[in-house]
């Protein structure tokens, strides 16, 4: 596998020529909506749209802070190219809590509820990074590719930069 390249392009980290297994070919099987449902996979990585996968734990301050600015990303391109979803990682047994917390947030994205340890094997498999912590992101393009990953805080002017040029092509 090629090693990923580093750009300082919206904070992301940018992996080029990494053949790495779209999404519909099983990684994130493994998680429950906020009512509990068993998910198959991600319901945004179906809708044709590019997805941002936020990555997050309820203890993470980092995410609290980061939720406001995602969510009103997300409200900017709800009817346009790109998808936002939340995965949260503290695991199915503690969804009632992060139901509760996630209901607090007023986060305006759907989120959906994983195993640490599956969730980083995932991200593993489709970066070929270990998982650092939280937040991380993840962006994917219509068919699912992992075009960019971010451990970390993301900068948001960097971000709506980076979509500009490489999903709306300005």
């Amino acid at each position: 596998m090629t090693t990923p390249f580093r750009g300082i392009l919206a904070g992301l980290v940018l992996l080029i020529g990494v053949v790495a297994p779209a999404l519909a070919d099983g990684p994130f099987n493994d998680l429950v909506s906020m009512s509990g449902e068993e998910m198959d996979g991600l319901p945004q990585a179906n809708d044709g749209k590019w997805t941002l996968v936020m990555f997050w734990v309820n203890d993470c301050h980092a995410c609290e802070a980061q939720k406001p600015d995602i969510s009103a990303f997300s409200d900017k391109h709800k009817d346009g190219d790109i998808s936002v979803v939340g995965i949260n990682m503290d695991g199915r047994s503690n969804l009632v809590e992060v139901r509760e917390h996630e209901k607090a947030s007023n986060a305006t994205f759907d989120s959906y509820v994983g195993e640490l340890v599956l969730i980083a094997s995932n991200i593993k498999l489709l970066t070929d990074e270990d998982f650092r912590g939280t937040p991380t992101y993840m962006l994917l393009d219509p068919e699912n590719n992992v075009i960019a990953y971010n451990p970390g805080m993301l900068i948001m002017s960097d971000l709506d930069s980076f979509v500009a040029r490489n999903v709306y092509g300005q």
